[in-house]
């Protein structure tokens, strides 16, 4: 929101969408409250909207392919279903580079917007994380990123059909099944069998 507001403080032309789902500042992700922040601001600027809902998945990944672009400001990311959600839609990801996302929000196939890796607070983690640290996104870059894909989209559009094909060939069922296959067969799970081949399983399926 804050990236949002700083690239476009006055444009009229211009909408946030933020996607999340019910909660209250008793959840035990909701340590700093941020929610209550979040609706506090959204009540100021009419080019917010927040989206509570649980929605289907077609109608999920419908939304966002209407989007110019999905926005990823995450400190942490397992595998990164919405970025990826997008770049199969061949639309525009801004994500920070950090985490799962980077196997494939590359600067070839995104806008990866860099972060410095802080410390983890104390109660901000379900188990206790001594240690770990996770990622606080440079807010001026990500507003720069957004400012640039409202003047001139195409080069990220470029960069997301790149991503698209990434999709649609690295992470398509079969390519998977055979990575798979080649690490189980390395850590000796599996026979060795050709890893260029369908796997049977998925075949059959």
């Amino acid at each position: 929101m804050e990236a949002f507001r700083r690239a476009f403080p006055r444009d009229t032309n211009v909408e946030l969408i933020i996607k999340t789902t019910p909660s209250n500042s008793e959840h035990w992700g909701e340590p700093e409250v941020q929610m209550d922040r979040i609706d506090a601001i959204a009540k100021t600027d009419p080019r917010i909207k927040i989206l509570r809902d649980y929605i289907p998945l077609d109608k999920l990944l419908g939304l966002i392919s209407t989007a110019t672009a999905l926005i990823s400001p995450h400190r942490a990311e397992g595998f990164g279903y919405f970025p990826a959600f997008a770049l199969s839609l061949g639309v525009p990801v801004v994500a920070t580079d950090y985490s799962g996302t980077q196997d494939f929000c590359t600067p070839e196939t995104s806008l990866p917007t860099r972060a410095e890796l802080v410390p983890v607070p104390r109660g901000h983690a379900i188990f206790e994380t001594p240690g770990a640290r996770w990622a606080e996104v440079d807010v001026a870059a990500l507003a720069q990123h957004l400012t640039d894909l409202a003047e001139d989209p195409a080069p990220a559009l470029r960069r997301a059909q790149a991503g698209q094909l990434m999709m649609q060939t690295d992470y398509a069922l079969p390519a998977l099944a055979r990575r798979y296959t080649a690490r189980l067969s390395e850590l000796g799970l599996i026979s060795r069998v050709d890893t260029k081949a369908p796997h049977p399983m998925i075949a059959a399926q």
